[in-house]
């Protein structure tokens, strides 16, 4: 493999030097003539195996764990869910310091609900190194659902002995909790219904999420009567707070719009934009999902203007700002004109990479896959599919995407041995290429998954998955790695 491309000048004395999967060369060059010496680097990745066996994570006797979500940092891995005691809906923990290899024995209760008829959704997880943050909602107060939060500082081993509430609303309910974290900074958004119809709010703790560093929830959205906003999403870099939502105006189909938190502790933007650039209302678009790198903020969504469903996206490398968004978003499904619905999306440096299931002209779906350099400015010319079965003969579908460095990895749903398993694959060069077969993740020998929803993680060349799965008739939490 030649290193250097200079014609006829003269190079010399090659050095290298390697630590972990890190190559180093230096040499000396003629190449400006003088002697200098020059610098190149790369990576030898060896094959990622999977784990030999999947890890049940929940040790619910009841088989009723589901709905999880997961993050990591380093070699922990954390995971909660929802659970029942006693028929009653709660939140669990738990969590892998070993990078999956082992689990704790026993499942921690996050939340502190007691009594009859009360229970706990929609659990969300995010992490920065042993601080560990959770948030749902339940309906201790007045029976209407209201978002709580609870936190780890020591990697999930202890918790707070008190819930913190963390919405104003009085009455009535709150959906779709979403977290996002950065240094000592916890951000929080959800669908608060104040007004009776959906909106967007949320809060922040400058202190780790600790008591009295909450601030009053604020309006994230821009309020217009006889609006819906619904299925916000959240994410952060550094100073940069982003969120992404779905907007229906009156006899209108539902938009994508997005708005900004203006500083760490100030407020949000008191003008929102929208980000699919069709005529407003005139088409349906929804399942949004965000991806950042500081300043560097992409979005992709579900769009059915042609009159089935494509994938788009639009980006800004302003952080958002209006005006700062692209006066046309991308289509980025190329290889099908059939349907391309729920989409992920997930950005490492410059690089943006979004996957997505696509209906094919057999029985199933396909999931497929698209690389944007240069901040998501310049696209591959093609999406890349992802699965390897005989196309459209089975039905491969909701993926997840993870991204660090060079490396990429996606996980789905998959049919092709008859029952749903979950398959995944990798990229070592950005997405460029993909491994020329998929691993299957679950090693549940000759029965179902049922339906699994997956998360990606990544932490360096580290590649986890952890999954809900609905085998012999009940409900787990699963974990298995690449490596």
């Amino acid at each position: 493999i030649p290193l250097t491309w200079e014609g006829t000048n003269s190079t010399s004395s090659p050095a290298m030097a390697a630590s972990g999967n890190d190559l180093h060369i230096a040499w000396i060059d003629s190449r400006n003539s003088t002697t200098e010496i020059w610098y190149q680097h790369g990576k030898h990745l060896a094959t990622p195996a999977a784990g030999i066996q999947e890890v049940r994570i929940d040790h619910d006797s009841s088989n009723s764990a589901s709905k999880h979500d997961s993050a990591c940092w380093g070699s922990n891995i954390y995971v909660v869910w929802e659970g029942k005691v006693s028929s009653q809906s709660v939140i669990f923990f738990n969590k892998s310091t070993d990078g999956g290899a082992t689990w704790q024995g026993t499942d921690l209760r996050v939340d502190h609900l007691s009594g009859p008829g009360l229970n706990a959704f929609a659990p969300r997880i995010a992490c920065w190194g042993e601080n560990v943050y959770v948030v749902w909602v339940d309906n201790r107060t007045s029976g209407s659902k209201k978002v709580f939060f609870n936190k780890s500082t020591d990697a999930g081993s202890n918790w707070m002995g008190a819930d913190i509430r963390i919405d104003g609303n009085p009455v009535n309910d709150c959906n779709s909790p979403q977290i996002a974290c950065w240094g000592r900074n916890v951000y929080v958004i959800w669908e608060d219904n104040t007004s009776g119809v959906p909106t967007i709010r949320g809060t922040r703790s400058q202190n780790e999420g600790s008591v009295g560093t909450w601030m009053a929830d604020i309006p994230v959205d821009v309020f217009v009567a006889g609006e819906l906003h619904n299925n916000p999403k959240l994410a952060c870099s550094g100073s940069y707070v982003y969120a992404v939502w779905e907007r229906r105006s009156p006899g209108l189909l539902r938009d994508i719009f997005f708005n900004l938190l203006m500083n760490v502790g100030g407020s949000w933007d008191p003008s929102s934009d929208r980000l699919d650039t069709d005529i407003p209302g005139s088409a349906d678009s929804s399942s949004p999902q965000i991806a950042c790198s500081g300043s560097f903020v992409h979005a992709v969504w579900q769009d059915n203007r042609s009159g089935s469903w494509e994938v788009f996206m639009n980006f800004s490398l302003s952080a958002g700002t209006s005006g700062s968004w692209q006066s046309f978003d991308m289509p980025l499904n190329t290889t099908s004109a059939n349907a391309s619905q729920k989409p992920c999306i997930a950005v490492s440096g410059s690089r943006v990479h979004a996957a997505w299931e696509n209906l094919q002209t057999g029985v199933g779906n396909d999931v497929f896959a698209r690389l944007g350099t240069v901040w998501g400015s310049v696209l591959v010319p093609s999406d890349v599919r992802l699965d390897g079965d005989s196309s459209g003969a089975f039905t491969s579908e909701m993926p997840c995407l993870a991204a660090s460095g060079p490396m990429v990895f996606s996980a789905w749903a998959d049919t092709r041995n008859t029952s749903s398993q979950v398959f995944g694959t990798w990229s070592d060069d950005a997405g460029q290429t993909w491994a020329a077969s998929q691993t299957r993740l679950d090693t549940n020998a000759g029965s179902s998954s049922v339906s699994p929803r997956a998360r990606a993680l990544i932490w360096g060349n580290d590649l986890y998955a952890t999954w809900d799965d609905g085998r012999s008739g009940g409900q787990g939490i699963y974990f298995n790695y690449l490596k």
